[in-house]
C-alpha cells in the first residue's frame, strides 16, 4: 500500500510539474490513462477523464459541465449561475436560474416554477394521470383527473383543453358547471349520466341553443338559436334549423335523412344514407354517393375520386395539383401519371416524381419508399439547390446538401459501426466509431452526450481550426488548435508543439518529475539522426525526416 501511494503521489506530481511551466494558450495533455486524462487548451478550457468514458468534467469560461456515465450530467453557467440537471436521460431532466425551477421525470412528474419578466409568478406541477395544477398570476388551474377539476377564467390545458370565460368547478360525477368545454359554452351536469345541460351562443341568434340530456346519451331535447332536437338514443332522433334543414336518424348510424329547406340552394344540405352500404350526400360544394362496395363517388373543389368494387379500384384526380392516380386492389398496386408521376407496389417498393418550371428554372422532387416503412429515398434538385436523402432503418442513413454558394452538408449513420457529419457553414466534421444509436444519436443531443462515449472507440471531432482525436477512450488522444498540437499515447508517450514550431517529447512522462516531464531534442546535421536525451532512460535514436521527427 505504501509503494501505491508513493507511486500515486509521484503521478500527481508529475502532472503538476508539467503543467507548472506551460502556456496558457498551447494545448496539454496529461495521460494517466485509464486513471486520468487531463486537456488544457486555449481560451482557458479544460476538459478531465477520470476511469474514461465513465467521468468527463469540462471547465470553460462561460460554463463548467460534469458527467458521470450513464447516470448523471449537470452544468452550470456563468455569469448568470443557470444549473441543468440530467439523470438517465431523457428521463430525468432538472434546471434552476435566477427565475426558473423546473424538474422532470418523463412521463410520470414534471414541475416548473418561474417569474415573468413583468413579476408576475406562475406555476406548473403534474403527476401523470392523476394531478395537475396550474398557476398564471392570478390565474390557476387544478384537477385529480377523474374527480375534480376547478380554476378560473382561462385557458385550461387538463384532461380537456377548452377557455373558460368565468371561474368553474366540477366534481364528477356528482355536480360541474364548465365554461366554454367541447365547443360549447357551458355545460352543467348533476349525477352524470343522470342529467346534463349544454349551452352553446349561436351566431346572429337572441337565445342559445339549449340541450338538456337525461341517461346520456338516451334522451335529448333541446331548443333555442333557431334550432329544435328531439332524440331517443338509438332508436330516433331528429334536429330541426329552422329555415334550413332537419336531420332525422333511425336506428343510429344505419338511417340518416337530411333535407334541406332553404330557398338559397347555393349551399344545400341533403344526406341520405343506409349505413354501410348507401350514401347520398351533398354539403355545400362537397359531393358524395356510395353503394359500397360495388360503386362510389366523391367531388369536391379540390379533387374528384371513384371507386368500383373496392378496393379493386380506384380514381383519384387531383384537379388543383393537375395529375390523377389509379389504385388497383388498394393499397397493394397504383399508378400516377400527370404533373406527378410514379407507381407503388406496396409494401415492397413507391416512386413518385414532380417537376415543376417556374421563370425558367426547372424543380424536380423525387420520393421513394421500399420494404415500407424501413427504406426511403428522397431528391430535391433546384437551380439553386440539391438534396439528397436515403435511409434504410434502422442499418443507414446517407444525407446530403449542397448549393450554389457552396454551403454543404453531409450526414452518414451505418449501424452498428460508424456515424459522419458534416457542415461547411459551422466548420464542422465529426467522425464515431462504433456508432449504437444510428441516426437517433444526432436527433437527441443529451442522449449523445451521455451514453454514445461509452462505446466510442474511435472519436474524432472537427469545428473551425480546432480538432480532437480519441482512440480506446482517450488512450491516444490527439488535439490541434491552429499550428499547435498536443498528442499522447497512455502514460508512455506526449509530444506538444507551440505555435512557434517548437516541440516537447516526453517518454514515460508519469514517472519524469525532475525534468517535469520533457525531453530535450538534439538533431545531428551531419547523418540527420535524432537523439532524445534523458536523465533516467538510454538515448532513443531515431531518423528525422523533411517534415520532422518520424
Amino acid at each position: 500500500m505504501a509503494v501505491i501511494a508513493a507511486l500515486g503521489a509521484a503521478v500527481t506530481g508529475s502532472v503538476f510539474y508539467a503543467f507548472a511551466e506551460l502556456s496558457a494558450d498551447t494545448p496539454r495533455i496529461s495521460n494517466l490513462w485509464p486513471f486520468t486524462v487531463i486537456e488544457r487548451l486555449s481560451g482557458s478550457r479544460r476538459y478531465d477523464h477520470a476511469v474514461s468514458p465513465l467521468f468527463t468534467q469540462s471547465r470553460r469560461p462561460e460554463s463548467d459541465r460534469q458527467t458521470f456515465r450513464p447516470l448523471l450530467t449537470t452544468v452550470k453557467e456563468y455569469p448568470d449561475e443557470n444549473v441543468t440537471i440530467d439523470f438517465l436521460p431523457p428521463i430525468g431532466h432538472a434546471t434552476k436560474s435566477a427565475t426558473d425551477r423546473s424538474f422532470h421525470i418523463f412521463p410520470l412528474i414534471s414541475h416548473r416554477a418561474w417569474t415573468a419578466d413583468d413579476g408576475s409568478k406562475h406555476q406548473f406541477s403534474s403527476f401523470f394521470p392523476v394531478y395537475h395544477h396550474k398557476v398564471d398570476g392570478p390565474l390557476h388551474h387544478t384537477a385529480f383527473f377523474p374527480i375534480y377539476m376547478s380554476g378560473t377564467s382561462g385557458s385550461v390545458s387538463y384532461p380537456i383543453p377548452f377557455k373558460s370565460a368565468k371561474d368553474y368547478v366540477a366534481v364528477f360525477p356528482l355536480y360541474g358547471n364548465l365554461y366554454g368545454a367541447l365547443g360549447n359554452d357551458r355545460i352543467t351536469f348533476a349525477l352524470w349520466p343522470l342529467y346534463t345541460r349544454i349551452e352553446k351562443k349561436i351566431s346572429g341568434a337572441e337565445t342559445p341553443f339549449v340541450k338538456h340530456q337525461f341517461l346520456w346519451p338516451i334522451f335529448t331535447y333541446g331548443s333555442g338559436g333557431g334550432y329544435k332536437s328531439f332524440k331517443v338514443w338509438p332508436i330516433y332522433g331528429q334536429t330541426v334549423k329552422e329555415g334550413q334543414y332537419v336531420s332525422r336518424f333511425v336506428a343510429w348510424p344505419i338511417f340518416n335523412i337530411t333535407r334541406n329547406l332553404n330557398a338559397d340552394t347555393s349551399q344545400p344540405k341533403d344526406i341520405t344514407a343506409g349505413l354501410p352500404i348507401y350514401w347520398d350526400i351533398q354539403e355545400g360544394n362537397i359531393r358524395s354517393k356510395s353503394l359500397f362496395p360495388f360503386y362510389g363517388k366523391r367531388v369536391t373543389p379540390d379533387l374528384e375520386r371513384t371507386f368500383k368494387m373496392w378496393p379493386a379500384y380506384i380514381n383519384t384526380k387531383y384537379t388543383k395539383g393537375g395529375y390523377s392516380t389509379k389504385d388497383y386492389l388498394w393499397p397493394v398496386f397504383s399508378r400516377t401519371e400527370g404533373a406527378v408521376t410514379g407507381y407503388k407496389f406496396w409494401p415492397l417498393f413507391g416512386t413518385k416524381k414532380k417537376t415543376q418550371i417556374a421563370g425558367g428554372a426547372v424543380t424536380e422532387d423525387v420520393s421513394t419508399f421500399y420494404l415500407w416503412t424501413l427504406g426511403k429515398y428522397e431528391r430535391s434538385v433546384s437551380r439553386d439547390s440539391k438534396r439528397t436523402y436515403n435511409r434504410l432503418f434502422p442499418i443507414f442513413v446517407f444525407g446530403r446538401y449542397d448549393d450554389a454558394a457552396g454551403y454543404k452538408q453531409r450526414q452518414v449513420f451505418l449501424w452498428p459501426l460508424v456515424s459522419y457529419q458534416e457542415d461547411n457553414l459551422q466548420k464542422v466534421k465529426a467522425f464515431s466509431f462504433p456508432n449504437l444509436l444510428g441516426s437517433f444519436e444526432s436527433q437527441f443531443p443529451m442522449i449523445q452526450e451521455v451514453y454514445s462515449p461509452l462505446w466510442r472507440v474511435i472519436d474524432y471531432a472537427r469545428q473551425g481550426d480546432e480538432s480532437r482525436l480519441s482512440l480506446l477512450w482517450n488512450f491516444v488522444d490527439i488535439r490541434r488548435d491552429q499550428n499547435q498540437l498536443a498528442m499522447s499515447i497512455g502514460p508512455i508517450f506526449t509530444l506538444h508543439k507551440n505555435a512557434s514550431g517548437l516541440h516537447e517529447y516526453t517518454l514515460l512522462s508519469a514517472f519524469h518529475i525532475k525534468n517535469r516531464g520533457s525531453m530535450k531534442v538534439e538533431v545531428r546535421e551531419k547523418n540527420q539522426e535524432v537523439v532524445l536525451r534523458n536523465k533516467f532512460l538510454p538515448p532513443l535514436r531515431g531518423k528525422a525526416g523533411m517534415g520532422g521527427l518520424h
